[in-house]
C-alpha cells in the first residue's frame, strides 16, 4: 500500500515537474516578448521626442515667418506712404510750375498787347 502511494506521489511529482518546466518555458517566452515590446516602446519614445523637436522647430519657423511677413507688410506700408507723399509733392510742384508758367505767359501777353497799342 505504501509503495502504491509512493508511486502515486512520484507520478504527481513528475507531473508537477513537467508543469513547472512548461510554466518556466512560458515565462521565458513572455520575458522575451516583454523585452521586445520594451525595445519597441523605447524606439517609439525616441521617435516621439524627435517629432516633438520637429514640432518645436516648425512652430519657431512659423513664428519667424509671421514676423518676417509682418515686417514686410510694415515696409510696404511705409514705402506706399513715402510714394504717396512723393507723388503729392511732385503734383504740387507741377501745379506750381504750371501756375508760374501761366502767370509768365499772361505777363508776356500783357506786354505784347501794350506794345501793340
Amino acid at each position: 500500500k505504501e509503495i502504491g502511494e509512493l508511486q502515486l506521489q512520484l507520478a504527481e511529482t513528475d507531473k508537477l515537474r513537467a508543469d513547472n518546466s512548461r510554466l518556466n518555458n512560458n515565462i521565458n517566452t513572455l520575458q522575451t516578448q516583454l523585452s521586445t515590446i520594451q525595445t519597441k516602446c523605447d524606439a517609439l519614445q525616441d521617435s516621439n521626442k524627435g517629432i516633438s523637436r520637429l514640432q518645436d522647430q516648425l512652430e519657431s519657423e512659423q513664428t519667424e515667418h509671421s514676423n518676417l511677413v509682418a515686417s514686410l507688410e510694415n515696409n510696404i506700408d511705409e514705402l506706399e506712404t513715402r510714394l504717396a507723399t512723393a507723388n503729392n509733392d511732385k503734383a504740387a510742384q507741377c501745379e506750381m510750375s504750371a501756375k508760374k508758367e501761366a502767370e509768365s505767359n499772361a505777363r508776356s501777353q500783357h506786354w505784347r498787347e501794350r506794345r501793340n497799342v
